[in-house]
Formats: C-alpha cells, structure tokens, sequence
C-alpha cells in the first residue's frame, strides 16, 4: 500500500487526523507481520478498546453530548499499536457546535470509514494510508469499530432531536405525556420519533448520500440518515417500540 510519512519531533505530539466532512478521528490499521514482530512483553500482546474521542475525564463531565462522543465510536486494537497511537497523538479535535457534535455522533454511530486511516511502521512512525475495501469490511465486521454506549447515544440524539426537529402542537405533546392506553402511547411515540429525526437529519441528508454512494457506510444501512436516526431510536423488537425510548422522549418534551 503507499504511504504518506507524517512529520513528527520528539517535542510535541501529533495533531490528530480526522475526516473533514464528519470529524471522526481516522481508524487504526496495522499489519500484523509487523505487529508480531514489535519487542513488546508477552502480557501486552492483546487487544484492547481505543476510543476515538477522549480525553475520558472531560467528555464524561460533561453534558449528554458529551458523553454521547464519548461513547459513539471505540475500535478494538492490540495494544502495542494503541499505545504508539497515544505516544504519538495528542488529543483529538472535538466538536465545537451543537450541530457538529450531532453530525459526528450520527456518523460515528452510523458505522461511516473514512478515506484514509493511521499506521504505524516498522520503526513505530505513524503514516496516513488509504483505508482500502478490505480493511474498511474487516472494520464493520467482527465488532472491531462499534458503539460503546448506544443507550447513551441514543439518549443524546432523542434529546436533539426533539429540540432541533420537532415542532409539534401542544395538544399532540399533552396526548403523549399523558396517554394512559400503552398502545396509543407507542403509536404516538414511534411518530413523534420518526418525525423528530427526519426533520433534525435534514442538514445532512446529502452528505450521508454521498457517504453511501462512496461505500463509507455499511450496506445494511437505510438509504436515508433520518431513516437510519429513527430506526436506532425506536430499537423495535417484535413490532414494539423501546420502552426507554419513550421515557427518554418523554423527558426530552417536558424539558423542550
């Protein structure tokens, strides 16, 4: 694969690479020849979770946006390459919008590669590579890059939904909250929410079919974002809507 060597002093840390479009950090990829070849100790040849937006102390500490980034999107990697990647790499840029963060989230969530990913050399120098089909796929699969947290995420993007996407009449809101019927509470549930999220992924409805159009999102992944916004939300089984689901929208109307 070719190569783009990046810069780096022994002074500082690297800034880290992210996709410009989503502000997802790039993906780790690493060649396991080289891998097995690092003069590391026997305990540290495991894998372990890398989590793409940290510092922990500060997301944590902070709202539901906060620590929905934290949780969105973690990738599984031995731990010889992750701790390269934290010698390497200081802090990532984090959002610095609402919009923003709602936008990262999504995509993160989501499952969307960018184009490129960091590796590390021989030497433990990290490089931008092209993050080839096969890579991309080995990344989707086997739960190496997923959601830590969908409970918080999910949480988060009912919230902004409600408070960017929803503009309802307050006899329809009056109706939900104090609905007393189950049935009818889920049906007005599952419309709230999928309204909610269509109007909220407006913004970036084009950019999520350009990332599908590119293959930078699964394949089983709906064809439109606020689509996919509202199937995670509702996480119906058996034609039911997530009781949570509904205690967190619940939450997000009075709060509204």
């Amino acid at each position: 694969m070719s190569l783009v060597e990046v810069s780096m002093t022994s002074a500082e840390k690297l800034a880290v690479p992210f996709d410009h479009h989503t502000g997802i950090p790039l993906p780790l990829v690493y060649d396991p020849i080289i891998l097995a070849s690092r003069p590391v100790p026997e305990t540290e040849r495991f894998s372990d979770l890398h989590h793409v937006f940290y510092p922990r102390a500060l997301l944590m500490a902070g709202d539901i946006g906060d620590q929905a980034l934290r949780g969105c999107r973690v990738q599984l990697v031995p731990r010889p390459e992750h701790n390269l990647y934290h010698t390497a790499y200081d802090v990532p840029r984090l959002p610095r919008s609402d919009f923003e963060n709602f936008r990262t989230i999504v995509f993160s969530a989501a499952g969307y590669m960018p184009g490129r990913a960091v590796f590390f050399d021989r030497e433990g120098r990290p490089k931008l590579v092209p993050l080839t089909p096969d890579e991309r796929a080995r990344l989707w699969g086997g739960h190496a890059a997923h959601i830590e947290t969908p409970d918080r995420v999910r949480r988060y993007l009912i919230h902004y939904a409600v408070q960017y996407g929803l503009d309802i009449s307050p006899s329809l809101m009056d109706e939900f909250l104090h609905a007393k019927l189950q049935n009818r509470r889920m049906s007005l549930g599952r419309e709230l929410i999928r309204l909610a999220s269509e109007e909220a992924a407006r913004p970036l409805a084009r950019q999520y079919f350009d990332a599908r159009r590119k293959r930078r999102l699964p394949r089983d992944q709906p064809q439109q974002v606020g689509q996919y916004i509202s199937r995670l939300l509702l996480n119906e089984q058996y034609g039911k809507v997530d009781q949570q689901a509904l205690g967190w929208l619940g939450d997000a109307l009075r709060a509204a």
